[in-house]
């Protein structure tokens, strides 16, 4: 696996603020012991997705299988089958609730698809996974599956 360096990690820091806090009594002294950061981690994985698009005309299978890879220093989302094949490096903004894929390059380090065409700019955002309980809900947002509607948040990948 290449390292890439293209993970970001972020944490929700946005707490409301407690106004009416009373000051804290003096205590003994204890030892510090840092606040450990919420679990990242737990987006590391690989995810697929088979995207069945059912037959064609000429009877021909339509299904296109997606895989993401996450680790801590890399984003590779892929995606092969029926007239498809794409290798996309992408960063993702990780929260313990949710991971968000944008858009970094192709595989090829450059930023037009295989025939020349700039579809993404950096920094676009793919689509997003979110946890839903015991589930992980995929929202799509930049990246347009092959039947090119609209597609609900629902459960997509699986790992």
């Amino acid at each position: 696996m290449v390292n890439d360096g293209s993970t970001t990690n972020t944490t929700n820091t946005s707490e409301p603020a407690d106004t009416a806090a009373a000051p804290a009594a003096p205590t003994a002294p204890t030892a510090t012991v840092p606040a450990a950061a919420p679990s990242q981690a737990g987006w590391d994985g690989t995810y697929r997705y088979a995207f069945d698009g059912g037959r064609n005309a000429g009877g021909d299978a339509t299904i296109v299988t997606y895989t993401l890879v996450l680790t801590p220093t890399t984003c590779r989302f892929s995606a092969e089958g029926y007239q498809t094949d794409e290798d996309i490096l992408c960063t993702a903004t990780r929260t313990p609730e949710r991971v968000d894929v944008a858009f970094k390059s192709y595989a090829d380090g450059g930023t037009n698809d295989a025939y020349g065409n700039a579809v993404y700019s950096v920094g676009d955002s793919l689509f997003a996974l979110e946890r839903n309980g015991a589930q992980v809900f995929t929202r799509w947002k930049g990246y347009t599956l092959p039947d090119e509607k609209p597609h609900r948040p629902a459960v997509y990948f699986t790992r």
